[in-house]
């Protein structure tokens, strides 16, 4: 966090920047609550301590074999207009703790409105259950914050067992927009990862974006890989939406699955 710190300070920015914060750590149990602490004396030596991103923690291997953990942020440094950027708290969806402080933050460029939110669960007895109640947070949320889903653009769904859960994801996530007439659906990953809260098995972030006229989004496709709607999940391979000041491309993660739907 001393790095990081350091690094936005030469860019001309601070902590106050970051919009999003992805800690992924190898043993979420030995590391969680020190991680938690030294980030702590990092920010609050740079009196950064009153800033909280949407930020997301999840027991995920860093690449390096050495690494305890590894922290990916999304820094929002705007050229002209100031931001403006409100935090919106989630509705919390049980009693635990992890839940109760869960949040996105909203942020106004001009006439387009972002909004960035990370680890957001569901309660229920299994990823079905689950997968309905956090997409339903998610809503909330954005409702919160003046939108609705169909501004979501891009997703991401940490699992902590991807084997067994992910087709209940699936049939889940179908229903959900099926029913709300999303289209395009959004780009998202969906990968093995645990939750901080132990009483659930999912966790969902969201990225939406939404401007005074109708975004125009075109969906990305390869002539390598099939649709992955082919085989029930409801993601499509890329989402490419022109915003005020740029064009956004939001690619999905995806397995090595041919043009044909074959493995390879």
């Amino acid at each position: 966090y001393r790095a990081i710190l350091v690094t936005l300070d030469n860019e001309g920015c601070s902590f106050e920047n970051v919009v999003t914060e992805t800690v992924f750590l190898r043993d979420l149990q030995a590391s969680l609550i020190s991680a938690r602490e030294a980030r702590g004396e990092a920010l609050d030596v740079w009196d950064v301590t009153e800033h909280r991103p949407a930020t997301l923690e999840v027991e995920q291997p860093p690449l390096n074999d050495w690494a305890c953990l590894e922290v990916s942020l999304h820094v929002l440094m705007p050229r002209e207009s100031p931001a403006q950027i409100a935090a919106i708290a989630a509705t919390p969806c049980c009693g635990c703790d992890e839940c109760g402080g869960a949040r996105g933050l909203r942020v106004q460029i001009g006439n387009e409105v972002h909004l960035h939110a990370s680890g957001l669960c569901g309660p229920g007895a299994d990823a079905y259950e689950q997968t309905l109640a956090m997409f339903g947070a998610a809503e909330d949320l954005l409702r919160r914050a003046g939108m609705e889903f169909r501004d979501v653009v891009r997703t991401w769904i940490y699992m902590r067992d991807i084997d067994r859960d992910y087709g209940s994801l699936n049939r889940a996530r179908r229903e959900f927009f099926a029913a709300r007439r999303i289209e395009p659906v959004p780009a998202s990953t969906g990968i093995g990862g645990g939750p901080v809260p132990g009483a659930h098995d999912l966790c969902l972030g969201i990225y939406a974006v939404k401007a005074g006229r109708p975004l125009v989004k075109t969906v990305m496709t390869s002539p390598t890989l099939n649709e992955a709607s082919e085989y029930g999940a409801d993601f499509v391979r890329g989402l490419r939406v022109a915003e005020a000041n740029k064009v956004a491309l939001h690619v999905s993660g995806t397995a090595s699955i041919d043009e044909h739907g074959s493995t390879v």
